[in-house]
């Protein structure tokens, strides 16, 4: 994955950046299945 990345134009996003705008972390919540979507 690291080599991959590397070879990639990969942008890094800061926590406190993230935080400002979905202090919550709902933009990382990970749904597989239907009751996954449901709870969040």
């Amino acid at each position: 994955m690291t080599a991959f990345l590397e070879e990639v134009d990969t942008v890094y996003i800061e926590e406190e950046d993230i935080a400002r705008i979905d202090p919550t972390g709902r933009s990382f919540v990970n749904i597989n299945t239907m009751d996954d979507y449901k709870s969040s």
